[in-house]
């Protein structure tokens, strides 16, 4: 069973304890407060992960930049001969990729949050909570694809630097 499918049992038990209210009792609302709070810090936990994930990719991305920055001084120092050129274009591609797959859980992170809205507000705020959360999983859909094209960019970056027919790497 899914996250998404928990989501929708748990939704289901409390439409039925709704409809059955007179027979339910405290102990049973409890349970299934708990069982949304345990839904939602599992959501939370993997949300954590994903945005840890996209701190390293970007400092993988950082490391490119420092590394680029130190390419381009080492062309014009005095000892050019001695030094070792650091390639940015792994860190580069490491910090793309790293980036993707965390965008890729933060999309299914705001997709079981979408899907699964109305196990946390009350009936009153359902249709902005659905457009609210609706607007978070678009958001994170077109970072996934932004995402993407800097991936599939620095791939072909790579791919070139590290060809036998590129005149310009040594």
């Amino acid at each position: 069973m899914d996250i998404d499918e928990v989501g929708e049992v748990i939704f289901n038990n409390l439409n039925d304890d709704k409809d059955n209210q007179s027979n339910s009792s405290e102990n049973d609302f409890s349970l299934m407060q708990r069982l949304i709070d345990a839904y939602d810090y599992q959501l939370l936990t993997y949300q954590a992960f994903g945005q840890l994930a996209s701190v390293a990719g970007y400092l993988y991305w950082y490391v490119s930049t420092i590394y680029g920055m130190q390419v381009i001084n080492n062309k014009y120092s005095a000892n050019r001969e001695e030094l070792v050129d650091p390639d940015p274009d792994i860190p580069a591609l490491a910090g793309a990729e790293i980036l993707l797959i965390a965008q890729s859980v933060l999309l299914q992170v705001s997709r079981s949050q979408y899907f699964n809205f109305y196990l946390n507000y009350n009936r009153n705020n359902l249709n902005t909570a659905k457009s609210a959360t609706y607007e978070i999983y678009l958001g994170d859909f077109i970072e996934l694809i932004a995402y993407t094209l800097s991936y599939l960019g620095t791939k072909q970056i790579y791919e070139i630097n590290h060809s036998n027919d590129n005149p310009f790497v040594e």
